[in-house]
């Protein structure tokens, strides 16, 4: 070959300060090397100008330690002899002797004319005679049994598909000792994805050569400017992780401040966006200019929104174009349907084409507005209505989609929007007005919120607003006494028309399933439990829940309202329904993306506390250690609080005195408010449970214990109030404990009949077993076995369990005192179980009942009861004197006695016999 080559194509080009990434040099690396060979053919890198693809492969190139060859194609290549002879003289750099075969052919067969052959024929020859020089090459690569690397850099630059059909084919037939290393902006047009299912070849991505926020704090380092992790992620974040973009940065002089550098940088990346409009879109033609300029106009884009705002038919033909030539097409959805280009070059291109033809640029931005709008991208439509100007539009949708916005955590960005339309629009429109008075409200401003909902009211009063609508007016009427709902219901201020008016008002406006209509629902909900209405309350909290937006809808409402819904089913003992609606958040958390949200770990809370009282406490355990992770980080002070009064539960249970002392430091230091009341009341009540327990460590007086109930508006003149029952059955307690047993009597006389009245059933069951222990006290034992019976009675229907344990050894004489009850005994069997070595030493001191007594057998120790001889007992019964006889011994034996004194004494104080 005599072909003049350039040599500087077949060595690396050289880069100072070159940089480089272990992460990436790993990437290409990684399940590579085989021991026979190489495991894959070929590694592409494959990505947009400026991401770093010739500097990893330079890097690539020096850290190899077997042979390898370098080639950098250019346009000439695209002739068949050009590439041959680079490639051949590539290869020769490693061993002089590669291709002594095929030589000759190169230079008297190949290189030459055809002659006598028409034009088609000498290209098929020549394609022909290309493959077998590659073919040839191939099988030299075959007896060479070194490991060998071959690199191939700039390949957009081969655009011939006779030379790329010939590369398809040398690739595919690479023997296992050669590994091809090719770098471009463009996808080639091999069969890549074919050879990739085939594990054959490996695709390196932009997104995989995007700098990660410490690698590009390495690079500047490495350029000696200082810059802090922090700062890197910053500008990392800026340029989307392009490599140029942050080398350029790097050049910006001794004076390097990254903080200047990120406030101006809006200023600074005009050099960039020269640098991308002459590099890049220079290079494209016509057709692709005006596409890329006209689809940069919108945020995001799909072939039918391409073709609606260019009229281009052919849409999908030159997206993908523009895809294989890597032009900085990002796509934004998993399926690959939605794009955008990467911010600096849509940047690039929206002022290229506002300087060259600003009118169409505004048109392509209101047609999208209405496009997304149709489609129900409201977020998108909002957006390219204000840069199409058209605030009218923009300004509709925002008062009409507010709640959609809001329940998607939008309201900072729905800020923005209003500082987008002119002063003199805002002003003249209610509408936007209060979609402003609502976002003040939920970011805590109720002062202005409410003065701005007062002003607004009063010109609804006054018919300022007949200009609206009838819909508009309709929304905005239910958005206004919504806004006034929850000023009410969360700042304690008082209306001048009664919040059931509001609330009235606010639910027949506002559409079924909107945001704020849930948030009515919600309040609505906490006013009827608090009255007593509990089912109005679960059914409130259930609409909110099972929302209209779908069952697998899962926002900051249907979350809290599943929690409140949850919760009354366990206070009302309707354990297995709250156990089930707890299990669907947890689902619906999970398939929405909120398994560790605060509110999912509140869930788990009461869950855990439902498997406690199940008495299935190694899933309580687990259950709360994994709500305890996601709680602990939470800024939700009423999550904490709640979700620590599920964990005080659970730890009573355990005896985990050490676990609760440091619950309740943790709660001291958290910050509260008035809106924390009742959730802190109920955290004092726990800590004097655990005070009134014998084993608790520390010395605490009941004189403390009412003192501190006393602060928190607990004392015995009062009137329990909802969510405060049980704070007042634990005064009950420390009143008991006081022996002031006639103040604790009516105290819990009072809990109990409000828990009867409003169902709430865990509550009547902690009132019973006080009035249990109130009962032994007066040594009124009979009552107290009467009352252990009705315990026994709704714990065994509603599910209850561990409540009845948690009360101690003081019920389990009772226990065994009612064990003979036929209809009782496997829920009392359970019970003495649990309790363990206290049921033991009652069973070694025979103060039980061997086995129960058949009703023919309790009459006859009646009889005896009341002095009756076995003759009387035999005349008085009808039966025969030796059947008395019969049943006294079994009565002797099953009481554990010999004699009829005995039995009757054992009779008595097992409760078979009234005292």
């Amino acid at each position: 070959m005599n072909k003049q080559l350039l040599q500087m194509k077949l060595r690396p080009p050289v880069i100072t300060d070159l940089f480089v990434s272990r992460r990436l040099l790993q990437e290409i690396s990684s399940g590579l090397e085989g021991k026979e060979g190489f495991n894959r053919k070929l590694t592409l890198l494959s990505a947009p100008a400026g991401f770093g693809k010739t500097s990893l492969l330079i890097n690539y190139y020096q850290q190899v330690e077997c042979e390898a060859c370098w080639l950098t194609f250019s346009d000439e290549d695209n002739s068949l002899d050009s590439f041959l002879a680079y490639l051949l003289a590539a290869l020769r750099r490693v061993n002089s002797n590669f291709g002594r075969e095929v030589e000759s052919s190169l230079a008297d067969g190949f290189l030459k004319d055809f002659s006598g052959l028409t034009g088609e024929e000498q290209e098929k020859r020549r394609e022909k005679a290309g493959r077998e020089i590659l073919t040839a090459f191939l099988n030299e690569f075959s007896r060479y049994k070194k490991p060998f690397y071959i690199f191939w850099d700039e390949l957009q630059e081969l655009q011939s598909k006779k030379i790329h059909d010939l590369l398809s084919y040398f690739i595919a037939n690479l023997p296992p000792t050669v590994h091809l290393i090719a770098a471009g902006r463009e996808l080639p047009p091999w069969p890549v994805h074919r050879w990739l299912a085939r594990g054959s070849s490996k695709i390196i991505g932009q997104d995989k050569l995007k700098f990660r926020p410490k690698e590009a704090q390495l690079f500047f380092e490495q350029k000696n400017k200082e810059i802090t992790e922090k700062e890197a992620a910053e500008m990392v974040s800026r340029m989307e992780g392009w490599v140029t973009g942050l080398q350029m940065f790097s050049l910006l002089g001794e004076d390097f401040s990254p903080r200047r550098i990120l406030e101006s940088a809006p200023n600074r990346e005009n050099f960039m966006i020269d640098y991308l409009l002459e590099e890049v879109l220079a290079e494209q033609d016509q057709d692709i200019q005006n596409f890329l300029l006209q689809t940069a106009a919108v945020s995001r884009f799909n072939i039918e929104l391409c073709s609606d705002i260019t009229g281009y038919e052919d849409c999908a033909s030159l997206l993908q174009e523009i895809q294989s030539r890597q032009l900085f097409l990002q796509p934004v959805d998993e399926k690959g349907d939605w794009f955008r280009y990467h911010r600096l070059f849509a940047e690039a291109l929206q002022r290229k084409f506002q300087k060259e033809n600003p009118e169409l640029k505004k048109k392509i931005n209101q047609q999208a507005a209405a496009w997304f709008a149709e489609r129900n991208y409201y977020a998108l439509a909002v957006q390219q209505a204000l840069r199409g100007e058209n605030y009218q539009f923009a300004a509709q949708l925002i008062f009409q989609k507010s709640d959609y916005f809001t329940a998607r955590g939008k309201l900072i960005v729905m800020q923005e929007w209003l500082k987008e339309i002119p002063e003199e629009i805002r002003r003249e429109k209610p509408e936007l007005r209060i979609v402003r008075a609502k976002i003040e409200l939920y970011q805590g401003n109720v002062p202005l919120a409410n003065k701005m909902l007062q002003q607004l009211d009063e010109e609804l009063k006054a018919g300022k607003l007949e200009h609206m609508t009838e819909d508009n007016l309709k929304l905005f009427t239910g958005m206004l006494a919504a806004g006034f709902v929850v000023i009410s219901a969360f700042s304690k201020r008082k209306l001048t028309i009664p919040i059931e008016e509001r609330l009235d008002t606010a639910l027949k406006f506002l559409p079924a399933g909107s945001y704020w209509r849930q948030g009515v629902s919600l309040i609505h909900g906490d006013i009827q439990g608090l009255s007593g209405n509990l089912t109005a309350a679960l059914e409130s909290y259930r609409s909110v829940r099972m929302t209209s937006y779908g069952e697998d809808y899962y926002d900051f409402f249907v979350q809290v309202a599943g929690i409140k819904e949850a919760r009354l089913y366990w206070l009302k003992g309707e354990i297995e329904k709250s156990q089930s609606v707890c299990q669907e958040l947890l689902k619906k958390a999970k398939r929405s993306g909120f398994a560790k949200s605060p509110r999912a770990g509140a869930v788990r809370g009461l869950l855990g506390q439902i498997y406690c009282e199940k008495n299935e406490l190694s899933r309580a355990e687990r259950i709360l250690n994994r709500g305890e992770e996601i709680v602990k980080n939470s800024n939700e002070i009423l999550v904490k609080l709640y979700f620590n009064i599920c964990l005080l539960r659970y730890y009573f249970t355990v005896k985990n005195f050490a676990r609760a002392e440091e619950i309740f430091s943790e709660i001291a230091t958290l910050p509260k408010d008035e809106t924390h009341d009742i959730l802190i009341s109920n955290i004092t009540s726990w800590q004097i449970r655990f005070w009134l327990e014998p084993d608790y460590p520390g010395s605490h007086s009941w004189q403390e214990a009412l003192e501190k109930l006393k602060i928190r508006g607990v004392e015995p003149e009062r009137e329990p109030e909802f969510g405060r029952l049980l704070d007042f059955i634990v005064l009950s307690r420390v009143l008991l404990s006081a022996n002031q047993k006639e103040a604790a009597e009516k105290v819990i006389e009072r809990t109990l009949k409000i828990a009867q009245q409003r169902g709430l059933i865990r509550a009547e069951l902690e009132s019973r077993l006080v009035e249990v222990k109130l009962s032994n006290s007066k040594q009124n034992f009979a009552e107290a076995r009467e009352n252990l019976k009705a315990i026994l009675d709704i714990a065994n229907s509603k599910g209850f369990f561990r409540i009845i344990v948690d009360e101690g050894d003081t019920l389990v004489h009772l226990l065994y005192r009612i064990l003979p009850d036929e209809t009782r005994g496997e829920m009392i069997q359970r019970l003495l179980q649990e309790f363990g070595e206290t049921a033991k030493e009652a069973i070694q001191a025979e103060d039980f009942l061997i086995e129960p007594l058949t009703g023919r057998e309790r009459d006859i120790l009646e009889e005896i009861a009341a002095g009756y001889s076995n003759k009387e007992i035999a005349e008085r019964l009808h039966i025969s004197h030796g059947t008395v006889r019969w049943h006294s011994s079994n009565i002797y034996n099953k009481l554990g006695v010999a004699n009829r004194t005995q039995a009757v004494e054992k009779g008595r104080k097992l409760g078979i016999l009234p005292d």
